[in-house]
Formats: C-alpha cells, structure tokens, sequence
C-alpha cells in the first residue's frame, strides 16, 4: 500500500463483483473510501462501524428457534435478534446455501440449529461457509454438475432442475471441473445457489 496515493501497489487478488463496479477496481481500497470503510477479509468492504459492532457483538452469541419457527439471536450484551418467517429459511437463519448444522458449519462459525440445517450471526459468514464447501472435498473434485448433486441430491431434491437453474443463470458447462473455476466463478455459484434455495428477506426485529 502507497499511503500517499491511497492506491496498493500491487494488483489485488479479489476479482470484484461484477453488481460492484468499485470493487473491480484493482488497485482502490474499500471504494476509495477508507475513512468509513473496512475490508477485514480482503475480499467484502462494509461499514467500519457495522464491522467493528459486529466483531464485538460476535462473541458469546447463541441461536434458537422458537414455535412459530422465528429464529431468535442472542447477541452478547443483553441484545435479542428475531428474524421472523416472512422471509425464508435460509434467510432467516443467516444460510443462503442451507447447510446443515455440523463439524464443517461450526467450524464456519455457526452459533446453533433450526433443527437441521446451521445458523450463523450474520449473511456474511453463512456465504463464506457456502463458499468454502464448494471449495472444498468433495466438491472441488467434481464437476458442476456432479457438485450440485452432491449439494442437492435427489433422493429429496429435483437435482435436474437445480442443475439447469445453475447452468442457465451462470453459463457454466454442467462438466466444468469445480477446481478450474476462480474465485468469481464460485461466488457467483453462490449466489445462484442462494436464490435456487429460496431466498426472500423478511422482517428483523431487536429488544433487549
């Protein structure tokens, strides 16, 4: 990083979001705005303030389900999050990619269940957590294809109909092999997996 220029001096590895034009910029940090923004990945600025309230609330922080299936966070510090079922699921329990509650997701930093499948603090690290099992076994030795019947197999899945909704929607051939694709290519088989799943957004409610 030249501080002088506020430009880094070599290219960054982050490819960008294509939805993003500023973070196509190879050589801008946080969208040439690093007075009110932080990138403590490398890889998705925010808010330095949201940022810095989410390191410190992420701590100690547990998640239930109540009996209308409203997820129920609670954060350090006496905070309740209650994120209600007129959104979906896996919005709801900060999932896109609906993983199931286990090793691989607590390992992620899921904070409790729905009675299946993970709950995590926030959207960010329920997408790292999809991401991260698209790049990893076994899913980084198939091919697209093979890796959305692994994700969805069909014993419960219409896994043809995911297969085609990928395909259509990222342009990618069902026999890619999943270790060919680049970080871009995954975060955008991401996000088609995240709306295949059902993604809506409802209403999120805070008492303490």
């Amino acid at each position: 990083m030249n501080p002088a220029l506020g430009r880094f001096q070599t290219m960054d590895s982050f490819e960008g979001l294509k939805d993003d034009p500023l973070s196509l910029h190879k050589f801008a940090f946080v969208a040439n705005n690093p007075e009110n923004k932080t990138d403590p990945t490398g890889h998705q600025y925010g808010s330095a303030i949201s940022n810095l309230l989410k390191g410190i609330f992420s701590f100690s922080t547990t998640a239930t389900v109540d009996a209308q299936h409203d997820v129920i966070i609670n954060w350090a510090g006496g905070l309740v999050e209650t994120r209600h079922t007129d959104g979906s699921r896996n919005w709801r329990s900060n999932n896109p990619g609906n993983l199931e509650y286990g090793p691989f997701t607590i390992s992620q930093g899921a904070i409790g269940t729905d009675g299946r499948f993970a709950i995590f603090p926030n959207e960010e690290k329920g997408t790292d957590a999809a991401f991260n099992r698209l790049g990893s076994e076994p899913y980084i030795s198939k091919n697209v294809a093979q890796a959305i019947e692994s994700w969805a197999p069909p014993i419960e899945n219409d896994t043809a109909a995911y297969q085609s909704f990928v395909q259509n929607l990222t342009g990618f051939d069902a026999n890619t092999p999943m270790d060919t694709l680049s970080y871009y290519e995954i975060d955008e088989l991401v996000q088609v997996i995240k709306t295949y799943e059902g993604w809506k957004v409802g209403t999120d409610t805070y008492n303490y």
